[in-house]
């Protein structure tokens, strides 16, 4: 809660003439690392300087994006009662599952989740990714030093053709790739549509877990229905 000018998104218009608005804004806020170089282009041809403040799943880095947004515009943001409903959420996720186990594969957020459902006293057996980003790798390190049982493998490598046969189980898993080699029935998708940024993207992101086990789905139907494979 701030008092500051309007916020553009590019999904906000819907013709070039109107996008031309985005010009006038005073600094981008950057939250994927696929804009970065978007972001520097901008900075240098119209001088509109640009802040990184990346999506993130557990309260510290979501603590420490808002600081950066506070330095960036010179304000207070009044953050205390959208942080204690994410604190509310997370500990009634801990009652909820706690001593369950998931499998995680969503992308460039997979060691994070993994992370905060271990904190979350989620057993997480298996975790899906190609790579550890520059953003991941203190999550990935966490996990490799307090978890070593968890098996890291690269949902896109070849030999991965085998493992979905493997009837590897857990209770839900988080993301298409894990939902795909697990045969997860309780899958969290991700969905690219929904931006799970700040305080409230945490509450959303734990409110679509327990929509998963709330309404099973065999990953087989829910891919037809989400992915476009062209």
């Amino acid at each position: 809660k701030t008092e500051m000018g309007p916020l553009r998104h590019v999904s906000d218009y819907e013709t070039f003439e109107a996008y031309q608005e985005m010009g006038r804004s005073k600094f981008n806020l950057l939250i994927k690392e696929e804009g970065r170089l978007c972001a520097e282009h901008l900075e240098q041809a119209l001088g509109i300087p640009h802040y990184f403040a990346p999506v993130a799943f557990r309260l510290p880095g979501i603590r420490e994006n808002y600081e950066i947004i506070e330095r960036s515009l010179g304000v207070v943001l009044d953050t205390d009662e959208y942080e204690q409903a994410a604190s509310c959420q997370l500990a009634e996720a801990r009652r909820r599952y706690a001593g369950s186990t998931a499998a995680v594969g969503a992308g460039a957020h997979s060691f994070e989740i993994a992370r905060l459902l271990f904190e979350t006293g989620v057993a997480v057996p298996y975790i899906f990714a190609d790579a550890v980003t520059t953003r991941e790798m203190e999550h990935y390190e966490w996990i490799r030093m307090n978890h070593p049982e968890a098996i890291i493998m690269p949902p896109t490598a070849p030999e991965m053709s085998d493992i979905r046969e493997s009837a590897l189980s857990v209770s839900f898993c988080v993301g298409y790739s894990a939902g795909y080699y697990c045969n997860g029935d309780v899958t969290v998708p991700l969905h690219a549509e929904i931006e799970y940024y700040g305080y409230l993207g945490l509450v959303r992101f734990l409110q679509a877990i327990d929509y998963a086990f709330e309404n099973p789905e065999p990953i087989d139907s829910l891919t037809k229905k989400q992915v476009f494979i062209i």
